[in-house]
This record gives structure tokens, sequence and C-alpha cells, in this order.
């Protein structure tokens, strides 16, 4: 399972200190014909419903949204899942990746709270959780 960071984050305007709602998106599509790869036919399904069922059984993710959706356009690196928002996607992902597909997302959901109570305290804009680091 692999994860690159893609921003799509807005940032926050000075006084705003909730951060947005932290979901777990899976894709579902499944391509006609069966001879192009997709996140379904490489097992999405069962991702999403073991997703579902750790963030029903743990009331610590209890705040995480499941999501599914249609295509994110990387079918051959399927199934994939995103953390958002603007967060990082994995690639590949088998349900035995699930325990830490929700660690990823609860440090995720740490990092962007930090972010937007540092924000409304300086009136600065939020630095992005899902960019990579500076170097």
């Amino acid at each position: 399972m692999g994860g690159e960071g893609v921003s799509q984050h807005e940032p926050a305007t000075a006084g705003t200190a909730a951060a947005p709602p932290v979901f777990l998106m899976a894709c579902v599509n499944l391509r006609r014909g069966g001879q192009e790869p997709s996140c379904t036919a490489r097992g999405a399904l069962e991702v999403l419903a073991a997703i579902r069922a750790a963030v029903g059984r743990d009331p610590a993710l209890q705040d995480i949204a499941v999501q599914s959706c249609y295509c994110f356009g990387r079918c051959a690196e399927g199934p994939v899942v995103r953390i958002g928002p603007g967060g990082p996607f994995f690639h590949q992902v088998t349900v035995a990746d699930v325990p830490r597909l929700l660690e990823e997302a609860r440090r995720f959901q740490a990092k962007l709270e930090a972010s937007h109570s540092g924000a409304s305290h300086s009136g600065a804009a939020p630095p992005d959780p899902g960019a990579d680091p500076a170097p």
C-alpha cells in the first residue's frame, strides 16, 4: 500500500477553529468487459466492508466518515482509498491493510485539527496536512 500526497485542502479563514470532518473514500468502480483493471474487480467491496466494520465497532473512529465513489482514475493501482479532505491516496489496498489505513486516518485527523486550532489563534492559513513535508 503506497500513498502520495495530493492537496485539495482549502485554507481556513481567520478565527475558524473547527477542522473539516475526515473521511475515508474507497473507489468501487467496476469497468465493463473485464478486460481492464478496476478497483471492484481487485477487491474494493471487501476493503470497503472491512473499513465500515472497523469504524462501526471502534468508538474512537466514530467521527470518521466512510464513503464510496466511482473512479479516482487510478484503475491499474486499485483498490484505491483516499483520506480526505485533501489527504493521501493509498493503492493496492487489501483487507489486511485496513488497520494501518485507519491509523493513518487518525493521524491525518490529528494533524488537521492541530493545524486548524493554530490558525484560529494566529489568523494565518493552516498548512495542508496532506502535503509532503518541506525538504
